[in-house]
């Protein structure tokens, strides 16, 4: 079992070079030397005890939601239980609705100091994207990473994350994340799919990278169809300037 073990995992550390390698060269050709990608496979903390950290409030998470009532509540439990806790979570619904606002009420009372709440008199019904655009604006922090109110993340999404950030000086930071249902993005898959992001178009999801705000704010949430994210994303890659993006080699995101 340990040879199988280590077969896999020098097969999988080969497939992460190869995939990376693959990414560089076709950054550079999508944006010349102005987008440089950092791989990250292992975490200095990697097999140390779980233990919850509080430190400086470094990053804004904008939820975008719309009447996810169950799923929100564990989104939000899910970043309760984030060891590193550097961040406020700002939830935004798309209209006005009771039950949403008192589930986060709920959550708030259970972690003072977490988690906002604000909705919009009328609904906007653009994917979620005119909330986004809101939340970028709002953001006063150095980060801020976009989701919507169905996701959940792993408890070290945030340390690995910021770990990451630190320790190449990134100025985006992605992660891998498992679909859990059926048929995501553009390849028939069985629920609950291991899916290997990749800085590009259809290869990555708005909840699974955090962006410095700067960076954010200075290209805005300009597109409102449903691939606005995409769209995001590329802009930041290609109309910042230097642009240093970190890919963390592990499953922190559960989309749904």
């Amino acid at each position: 079992m340990r040879l199988t073990q280590r077969l896999r995992d020098v097969r999988n550390r080969f497939v992460d070079s190869f995939v990376s390698w693959r990414d560089r060269v076709r950054l550079r050709r999508l944006y010349g030397q102005n987008v440089t990608l950092v791989n990250f496979n292992e975490s200095a903390n990697e097999g140390s005890r779980w233990a919850t950290k509080r430190e400086n409030t470094r990053l804004t998470v904008v939820v975008a939601a719309y009447h996810q009532v169950t799923e929100l509540d564990c989104l939000l439990k899910s970043f309760a239980c984030q060891t590193l806790q550097n961040f406020k979570v700002i939830v935004i619904h798309d209209g006005q609705h009771d039950e949403t606002r008192e589930v986060v009420k709920q959550n708030s009372l259970k972690f003072p100091g977490l988690f906002e709440y604000m909705e919009t008199k009328e609904r906007h019904n653009d994917y979620g994207h005119s909330l986004r655009s809101m939340g970028i604006e709002w953001a006063q922090t150095e980060f801020v990473m976009l989701t919507n109110g169905d996701n959940y993340y792993a408890p070290r999404f945030v340390e690995f994350m910021f770990e990451a950030i630190d320790r190449g000086s990134l100025d985006v930071v992605l992660c891998d994340m498992v679909h859990s249902h059926l048929n995501p993005g553009y390849s028939i898959q069985r629920s609950y799919r291991f899916f290997r992001t990749r800085p590009f178009r259809h290869c990555v999801d708005i909840g699974s990278f955090i962006a410095k705000s700067e960076k954010s704010k200075k290209v805005g949430f300009r597109d409102k169809r449903a691939d606005g994210d995409a769209t995001y994303f590329e802009d930041i890659l290609g109309k910042t300037g230097p642009t240093t993006v970190g890919k963390v080699n592990k499953v922190l995101m559960v989309h749904n």
